[in-house]
């Protein structure tokens, strides 16, 4: 899979491989792929990987990238991935919310998860990040420190504001970019047209990213071979206004691999 989506990528390594902001956004199909892609490309390269799991645990995580020749736990124990279960926190401060859990005794609980549930304040969890990235620096202090959150639809669906979530972006970007040897930061994000946060986020990363990739349903529908088309859209921030190139191709996913081709040039229909 990561050689299959590296060349597809190619001609924007000078994207991939330096700082950069990527939003990834998928409607009608599952974008994950590229979530596992970043995920274990970045630690093969030796990166510092620092990633929020809102939508999955770390066992799933970890048994995708097993088949992708990558082990997470080994990651963890060399200090060059520091994976923060999202879900499973932010699942345990909504249930101790239910019963009515008291608070530290300023009245304020010190937990980021527990404010987000709470407030959906992301102060807190900004904070937090913050510092596990810090926590990441390597020895000789070249290896690209790399923010993942997998998926931030799950903080519209608690109730977080969009702008809050804009301001939240904004400030991890300038943390890991603004920086002598810049990093990365990598957000999923499920769009429905009908829903009017989402789409105001993806504005947003539109507007913001040097790279976007939307991952779409097929305009004919289901296809057993043929499962969606990806758009990458590259700006060149250099440029005011800025230019942007957009490449479209149609994808199939398999378990240890996916194939990329133009449309109407899927080996099922020639």
């Amino acid at each position: 899979m990561i050689s299959e989506i590296d060349n597809i990528l190619s001609s924007n390594n000078d994207i991939t491989d330096e700082g950069c902001f990527v939003g990834i956004a998928d409607s009608s199909a599952d974008g994950s792929f590229l979530i596992h892609y970043f995920l274990n490309s970045n630690l093969r390269k030796g990166n510092k990987v620092c990633f929020i799991g809102f939508a999955q645990s770390f066992n799933h995580y970890s048994t995708v990238a097993q088949k992708q020749g990558v082990n997470l736990n080994t990651e963890k124990e060399n200090g060059n991935l520091v994976f923060i279960e999202g879900m499973k926190y932010l699942g345990q401060a909504i249930c101790h919310q239910a019963l009515g859990s008291q608070d530290t005794e300023d009245g304020k609980s010190q937990d980021p998860f527990s404010c987000l549930a709470k407030q959906c304040s992301l102060l807190p969890l900004l904070q937090y990040i913050k510092s596990r990235i810090s926590s990441m620096t390597s020895a000789d202090g070249k290896a690209r420190q790399v923010l993942i959150i997998d998926n931030l639809s799950l903080l519209i669906n608690i109730g977080v504001a969009p702008k809050e979530m804009t301001t939240f972006l904004h400030y991890l970007k300038n943390s890991l970019l603004n920086i002598d040897f810049p990093g990365q930061v990598i957000v999923l994000l499920n769009v429905i047209q009908t829903d009017e946060d989402a789409m105001f986020l993806w504005k947003y990363l539109c507007h913001s990213c040097s790279m976007t990739l939307f991952v779409s349903g097929l305009m004919s529908g289901y296809c057993r071979d043929v499962h969606g088309e990806l758009t990458i859209k590259v700006q060149d921030g250099h440029c005011k206004p800025k230019k942007a190139t957009t490449k479209r191709r149609q994808f199939k996913v398999m378990d240890k691999n996916v194939s990329f081709f133009a449309s109407g040039l899927s080996s099922a229909v020639l």
